[in-house]
């Protein structure tokens, strides 16, 4: 559900590896939307989950929303390799126990 600018970045198949080899401490616990706000075909969504409140972008391209990731969340993709993503996410304590 990216736009295809953030999946020239990372594509989904190297996505979903990283986060099977890492999953979020938070996987499974759902969304709560706080508020949508529209402007013309761009929207920004508030949502929130346990103490986390986001607030995220969505681009309205060819019939459907897309979202817009921030520059930092594409920054590792661009200088490391998934295994070195999760080796770092690990390192800091940000995979879940399986």
């Amino acid at each position: 559900m990216w736009t295809q600018q953030a999946q020239q970045v990372v594509g989904r198949k190297d996505y979903v590896r990283r986060f099977k080899l890492c999953p979020q401490a938070s996987q499974g616990i759902r969304w709560q939307i706080q508020d949508v706000a529209v402007r013309g075909d761009r929207a920004t969504v508030r949502a929130a989950r346990l103490i986390l409140v986001e607030n995220y972008t969505l681009a309205y391209r060819a019939g459907r929303w897309r979202f817009v990731p921030q520059p930092e969340t594409l920054a590792p993709y661009r200088t490391k390799t998934i295994e070195q993503i999760v080796a770092a996410d690990k390192a800091e304590g940000g995979c879940a126990r399986s």
